[in-house]
């Protein structure tokens, strides 16, 4: 599968999509959850998606297919680097709130069309 968008929420209350923004403009902290677009759909005809929330780092990277891989870890930057390469750009997640946390997940769960297809 084909990542073909993502959706990402920060802490501050602020929202960005692969639409708008590319992920190297994200900020650089602050990240709360992130969204996955497949190019697979459901029998609903939705993508297939993937929620990542609770890590300390969220990355995009580019793999050696020359399509980005995207993921989540606990890992040092300097970890990151070494196994994905210099150029991989690293955003920072943020514990925050539960209220704010379980908001924001709910957000994401319900946000079953990709940006790309809006």
């Amino acid at each position: 599968m084909k990542v073909i968008g993502w959706r990402a929420w920060y802490a501050d209350g602020s929202k960005y999509n692969s639409k708008d923004t590319k992920w190297s403009d994200l900020p650089d902290d602050g990240v709360i959850v992130v969204m996955l677009y497949f190019d697979e759909k459901k029998p609903s005809g939705n993508p297939k998606r993937r929620i990542m929330d609770g890590s300390d780092w969220y990355f995009q990277a580019k793999h050696e297919s020359g399509d980005f891989i995207y993921g989540e870890n606990n890992d040092s930057p300097e970890e990151n680097k070494k196994r994905y390469g210099e150029d991989i750009s690293l955003k920072k997640g943020k514990w925050t709130a539960e209220k704010i946390m379980y908001a924001s997940q709910k957000e994401a769960m319900e946000a079953k069309i990709c940006p790309c297809e809006e």
